[in-house]
């Protein structure tokens, strides 16, 4: 067996572990005052929620299964199950994780860092690139992710 067949059995154990869970939820007795779907709309969270930390997909397919979820079963209703991703502050998470992910990747952060140092700096000046840093400390350090980005394990 060789690794490539190790992370799909992996994922596969993975995947099946999130949707054990969801299940257990769902088949297990609905507590006194809580409706039969509230009830079910937890289980499938709590899979979502697992499946986004174990990782058996990647996050926006897991993501994307438990809003599919939330239709087929008849809970929620396409329109209530996708009025969360009309949210500009979604977006704009999004788009900043995006940015941030690309800025790292392509080391354009690091780069533009150097554009603020090196006017600062002379050959050998240790002294003057301690000053520069300090001058500049937003521009000179790489960008930072969000905390749900360190949450997740992407940095």
């Amino acid at each position: 067996m060789n690794g490539n067949d190790q992370k799909v059995g992996s994922r596969i154990t993975r995947g099946m572990i999130v949707i054990a869970i969801g299940l257990a939820i769902w088949f297990s007795p609905v507590p006194a005052g809580v409706k039969p779907q509230a009830w079910q709309l937890l289980a499938i969270f709590i899979a979502t929620i697992f499946g986004l930390i174990l990782s058996p997909l990647p996050m926006g397919a897991v993501v994307i299964i438990g809003v599919m979820m939330t239709t087929l079963t008849g809970i929620l209703k396409i329109g209530p199950a996708l009025s969360g991703f009309s949210n500009s502050t979604v977006w704009l998470i999004v788009a900043a994780l995006l940015v941030a992910r690309g800025l790292l990747s392509t080391g354009l952060g690091r780069r533009i860092s150097f554009l603020f140092i090196r006017p600062k700096c002379r050959p050998g000046s240790l002294l003057s690139t301690s000053y520069s840093t300090r001058l500049f400390p937003p521009k000179s350090q790489p960008p930072q992710c969000s905390s749900s980005s360190f949450c997740r394990g992407d940095r």
